[in-house]
């Protein structure tokens, strides 16, 4: 998905120019990586699931213990976002990423520093005609505790199983917890259909809290479609039917192969059809 960044940044509700540095060596994000991140699409003015984002957003601050500077909410933040996203030209379809950083090392209250940046992108989710190719990283291996579901900036897994499917021309690449199963991918959670049966790992392995798989859990069940979340042993994905990917900036895409295995996307399609091309 191709991305044209902002011109503006917002930093605790001010413009700054994008090349302004907002971060200091002494800044507890700098040091420890503490912070954490939220991504979300905004088209024609509106964000989809942004109550949602929130909620993980908050959820995530006050996990970390962090302090947001005073009068900063949730409406402010929506405020800061379509600002922001008047001054970069780009509310007709862009990407929003909100991140929240751990104050300096010397003060006790931990006050955290707000960045939001928007970048334009293609309007519109679509579903790929081409089934992505999928691999495994292995390299490393995710933690499943009370930090786990979170979008932390301490994202090392994630862009390195991104890395490794780059550089191995893979679209995606599986993330594994330590029990070595998986948990979701380098920037997906994952979903996997057999026998017309949906399935998800629980948030239990490890994965990210994701947005559109929260969104997604609650539709289908409404669907009257049969959705499970179940361990996912390597083992399953060469029994299954489909594999799709969810985020809330690209939607659903479809795995077509997976180790030398291929897979259709009949119901993956309807699913995307019919709960997520419709917010």
């Amino acid at each position: 998905m191709k991305e044209i960044a902002g011109r503006y940044i917002s930093v605790d509700g001010k413009l700054y120019s994008a090349a302004a540095p907002v971060i200091g060596v002494e800044h507890r994000i700098f040091r420890y990586g503490e912070g954490l991140f939220e991504t979300m699409r905004c088209r024609d003015g509106g964000i989809p699931l942004f109550d949602m984002h929130m909620d993980r957003l908050l959820s995530g601050i006050a996990l970390l213990e962090l302090k947001l500077p005073e009068n900063i909410d949730r409406d402010f933040l929506l405020h800061a976002i379509n600002t922001l996203l008047k001054e970069n030209e780009c509310s007709k379809s862009s990407k929003v990423r909100i991140q929240v950083s751990a104050g300096l090392l010397n003060d006790p209250q931990n006050i955290s520093q707000i960045v939001i940046q928007t970048s334009q992108i293609e309007s519109g989710w679509q579903f790929n005609d081409i089934g992505l190719t999928a691999d495994v990283f292995t390299s490393a291996q995710k933690s499943c505790d009370s930090f786990s579901n979170m979008k932390s900036c301490n994202y090392m897994i994630y862009s390195m199983a991104a890395r490794y499917a780059a550089n191995n021309h893979t679209d995606e690449c599986f993330v594994l917890n330590v029990k070595g199963r998986i948990c979701d991918a380098s920037i997906s959670n994952v979903f996997w259909i057999s026998k017309g049966k949906i399935f998800t790992p629980p948030l239990t392995e490890g994965g990210i809290a994701g947005v559109m798989r929260r969104y997604l859990l609650s539709q289908l069940s409404l669907s009257g479609l049969e959705v499970e979340e179940k361990q996912l042993e390597l083992k399953l994905l060469y029994d299954a039917n489909e594999i799709f990917v969810t985020n809330a900036v690209k939607g659903i895409r479809w795995i077509g192969s997976f180790h030398g295995k291929t897979y259709t996307n009949t119901l993956s399609k309807t699913i995307f059809n019919h709960c997520v091309n419709i917010l």
